[in-house]
């Protein structure tokens, strides 16, 4: 059973490393183990709670059943119509919960497997588990319908109510038959050892189906390319409804640990965590943002739709919004700042690194599907300068690198964006400093052909360089200051020291040394430190100096902040 541990005031999630038995079946569909007549009769099984062989079963539960219910009925050699369709009169029990303008009916049973609990603790003449369901029901249709601002489902208008049958799912939170007429919801009839158990796994269950009735308003074929934005949008909507329950929490690891999977991917679990993208356009460009990409899916694909909705409402188009979006899932876990990215970000699994390294001359040769992402930590212990070199033998158009860069003096970070990259200058890098590289491939498909799959490639490493440290040096600190630099081949360096008014007060040529290509360093050798003094000895007074280097490939000018 999963299980919420609390550390220091903050949650850490322990989950079912097992994939659940739809992920099973899926997988093995795509690895052309079984057919697809095999896969729909092993999901028709295990939706009506029938035994899988043993490779298919899993412990693990299932968020909803929406997709698989729809692909179901499509197939109409496997609809389970006897597991879930039972007529009103096999129930024990048939409530109308009268609202004002809306009615949900709910059908139960107080015996057999499918039992609610008895229990009545306020004494109404209505089970709680009964009375917290139909709470919830008209919670989420005034929420979404009349704050939020979506179509009223059709099942009111069809029969004047919403069907919801509450039936011992199992190991299933929910779903919604949108074949049924009326459109119906199915829920579980106790939500015990869930991971989000009880009341609050029945309330985020019925927000999270409620807004898949809503989603049949404006577009109905669940189509494979789209049908990842409707679980992503019906778990977005459970944190809206419920704020405090969290229940998505349980399913970020799948996306966090996995960013070079595709965005717009279906696979029964991944789905799930991409809720985390409503929650950034939430943020970035308001609530409404959501509703509105909804409306505009009446004619378009989904990432079509996002494009167009967030064009009409800002500057940015879908790819500028996935950009950011990939800095965003760097600031999670210890590295949130709630204010600027993700609200709950604190509570958020860090993103995988694809590699996480010391930075050094480095080449990195990956290919990314669409909308995907890799990201790469390179943390310095020294003082330099450095080139990223990105390539590709595709359309470099279709890529993005992000750098973000920390300063670990300041405890600031400096993000950079470049479009369809090509040779890139990280600069005055320290030591313990990190620079974060996340490459983007921003291509706008939903496709996940091998054929879509673009390499890219970039080289990192230090070029000549020079610098001198610790930047102010202070002269009372009873240490001297260090050069530091790095040739591109075999050179005798010197170095003149300048006031900023053009007066000369060092000339250093390092014992006329010929140094070899390579890194040199005032930490090591002792010959490559300077005291302060001018020429004749004197301790320099507090100012900027000016100095000028030259040597193989680092001719330029710097400058040294002098504190007495």
């Amino acid at each position: 059973m999963n299980k919420f541990f609390v550390l220091l005031g903050i949650p850490f999630l322990v989950l079912s490393q097992e994939p659940n038995s739809l992920v099973k079946i899926e997988t093995a569909l795509r690895n052309s183990q079984i057919t697809t007549s095999e896969a729909m009769r092993l999901k028709s099984q295990w939706i009506e709670g029938r035994t899988l062989p043993s490779e298919y079963s899993s412990p693990t539960h299932v968020k909803c059943g929406t997709a698989v219910i729809h692909d179901l009925n499509k197939s109409n050699q496997f609809a389970p119509k006897t597991f879930y369709q039972k007529t009103d009169r096999e129930y024990n029990h048939t409530f109308l919960s009268k609202g004002d303008t809306i009615t949900f009916r709910f059908m139960y049973d107080t015996s057999g497997s499918d039992r609610i609990s008895s229990k009545d603790l306020d004494q109404n003449g209505i089970p709680d588990y009964l009375d917290e369901a139909i709470k919830s029901a008209e919670y989420s249709y005034r929420l979404e319908v009349d704050t939020l601002g979506y179509k009223q489902p059709r099942s009111f208008v069809q029969t004047g109510y919403m069907p919801i049958r509450i039936l011992n799912l199992s190991t299933l939170y929910g779903f919604i038959d949108p074949d049924l007429v009326p459109v119906t919801i199915f829920i579980d009839n106790d939500y015990q050892d869930f991971p989000t158990a009880g009341y609050e796994g029945l309330k985020v269950t019925i927000a999270h189906e409620f807004h898949h009735t809503i989603q049949i308003e404006y577009n109905s074929n669940f189509s494979d390319e789209d049908r990842w934005y409707y679980e992503v949008t019906s778990t977005w909507m459970e944190d809206v409804a419920y704020d405090d329950i969290n229940d998505y929490y349980f399913y970020l690891s799948a996306y966090f640990n996995n960013p070079q999977h595709q965005l717009t991917v279906w696979d029964l679990s991944s789905e799930y965590a991409e809720c985390i993208f409503n929650h950034f356009l939430e943020k970035e460009y308001g609530r409404s943002i959501v509703r509105k990409i909804w409306e505009s899916m009446a004619n378009q694909n989904v990432l079509s739709a996002v494009n167009q909705t967030i064009r009409d409402n800002s500057s940015d188009d879908a790819r500028d919004a996935f950009r950011k979006f990939l800095v965003w899932n760097y600031f999670t876990k210890n590295r949130a700042v709630p204010a600027d990215y993700y609200p709950e970000g604190a509570f958020y699994p860090r993103i995988r690194f694809s590699s996480n390294q010391f930075l050094s001359d480095t080449t990195v040769s990956q290919q990314l599907y669409p909308m995907s992402s890799n990201y790469f930590n390179f943390y310095s212990k020294s003082y330099d300068n450095y080139d990223l070199n990105f390539s590709t033998p595709g359309n470099p158009s279709l890529f993005d690198v992000m750098v973000i860069q920390y300063n670990a003096t300041t405890g600031k970070r400096d993000i950079q964006t470049h479009h369809a990259p090509g040779a890139i200058k990280v600069s005055n890098i320290n030591g313990q400093d990190s620079v974060v590289i996340i490459v983007a491939n921003t291509n706008l498909s939903s496709s996940s052909s091998s054929a879509n799959r673009i390499k890219y490639a970039f080289e990192i490493g230090a070029k000549s360089s020079f610098n001198s440290y610790p930047s102010p040096y202070f002269l009372n600190s009873g240490q001297d200051l260090k050069w530091r630099f790095r040739l591109s081949s075999d050179s005798k360096v010197q170095v003149s020291i300048y006031t900023v008014s053009g007066k000369l007060v060092k000339h250093e040529n390092f014992g006329n040394i010929l140094f070899s290509q390579g890194v040199h360093d005032g930490l090591t050798d002792n010959n490559l430190r300077w005291n302060g003094r001018d020429s004749d000895g004197n301790l320099l007074p507090s100012g900027i100096y000016i100095y000028k280097v030259d040597g193989a490939g680092i001719k330029g000018l710097g400058k040294i902040a002098i504190v007495r």
